[in-house]
């Protein structure tokens, strides 16, 4: 039998954030929930709240992770690797996510927007 696969979730939002561990199967555990209106919102200081809670899972689970999925609104750059354009989360605006979160977590990490995120899922 093999084990299952773990993956992290990163859904962001105008109004909230939220990290979690999701299985194969599509069980979610272990949510997180960043308000967005009670963090000082810089890129950076945002970047580095969403490494920390992705961190902190990593560490509680018994589980090895096999990659992180980020969801982020507004438009997508054409390479895939962040938002071009957000009207609700400009601090995002043309920053690679895929290349922060890869190279701070060592896990391969794909970017989509949104509404093609949920609807995927």
């Amino acid at each position: 039998m093999n084990p299952q696969k773990f993956y992290i979730g990163v859904d962001i939002g105008g109004t909230n954030t939220k990290i979690a561990m999701i299985s194969q199967s599509g069980e979610i555990t272990n949510i997180r929930r960043l308000l967005n209106k009670e963090i000082k919102l810089t890129t950076d200081n945002f970047l580095n709240l969403i490494f920390q809670e992705i961190q902190d899972i990593r560490k509680k689970a018994a589980y090895p992770f096999i990659g992180i999925g980020i969801s982020s609104p507004g438009l997508q750059m054409k390479d895939g690797r962040g938002t071009l354009f957000s009207i609700n989360m400009p601090l995002l605006n043309n920053v690679d996510l895929q290349g922060y979160f890869e190279t701070r977590t060592g896990l391969p990490v794909v970017v989509r927007n949104d509404l093609v995120a949920h609807s995927l899922a």
